[in-house]
């Protein structure tokens, strides 16, 4: 029979005199006396089950009895999944999530559509006429201005050339405005205020917004720049009647 007993108090109130067992328990060598005699134990080394005895060798009458436990088919609770192991977000949190336009959405229209050039209306950028003269001469003035991307898609929804910009083989970029010089040919005996048409780079394609909806054929534009942020374009004389 086995008798099982926890802390010095308990065993006390059987009547179990409190000594320990020179015998490994749980790894450990105890103090040298006692009787306590181990009945097994298992390979990973903790007291399994024990029988005592008085100075005389009377055994202790148990107040229960049992079997060791036996390890192989003792139950095993499941391991917990680590605090930072959060699960996958499900496709309508990942929905949730999405505001405007899906991410890496948009697709250019197969041939030319995909990638063009275009032109602009001509902007007036000298104040007044230029002078006429009896030659031909390079007129050289500079002027302020600033050139912006435009897209046929809402901006409302949020900012769609972030996305546009992964779908194309070129950047999507405002000119800030600054102070520009250029210089223009004036044939002799021609007056007028100078222009200039700048060109843009453009695409055409569709976009998907968060909820599904496919908006389809739609051109966007930035600014051609060359080297210096610098746009690319014609100047003229404008002759004004």
């Amino acid at each position: 029979m086995v008798q099982f007993c926890c802390g010095s108090a308990e065993c006390l109130k059987l009547g179990i005199p409190i000594k320990r067992s020179s015998m490994p328990i749980g790894g450990h060598t105890p103090p040298q006396s006692g009787n306590l005699t181990i009945l097994g134990s298992r390979a990973a080394g903790g007291l399994q089950s024990m029988y005592m005895t008085f100075a005389n060798g009377t055994i202790i009458t148990p107040l229960e009895v049992g079997s060791p436990v036996d390890a192989a088919s003792a139950p095993v609770e499941p391991a917990s999944a680590p605090a930072s192991a959060a699960a996958s977000p499900s496709p309508a949190a990942i929905q949730r999530r999405c505001d405007g336009w899906q991410e890496g959405s948009y697709k250019p229209n197969a041939g030319e559509d995909g990638d063009f050039l275009k032109t602009t209306d001509t902007m007036l950028v000298s104040a007044g006429n230029v002078p006429i003269k009896n030659s031909a001469y390079t007129f050289t003035n500079t002027y302020s201005s600033g050139f912006e991307t435009t897209t046929g898609f809402s901006v409302s929804l949020g900012d769609p050339f972030g996305i546009i910009n992964l779908g194309v083989s070129f950047e999507f970029t405002n000119q800030t405005s600054k102070q520009i010089q250029y210089s223009v040919g004036v044939p002799a005996g021609v007056t007028g205020r100078v222009g200039f048409t700048p060109v843009y780079r453009c695409s055409k394609g569709s976009m998907t917004q968060c909820d599904g909806t496919v908006v389809e054929n739609q051109e966007s534009c930035t600014p051609f720049l060359t080297g210096g942020d610098t746009v690319q374009g014609d100047y003229s004389i404008v002759q004004i009647s």
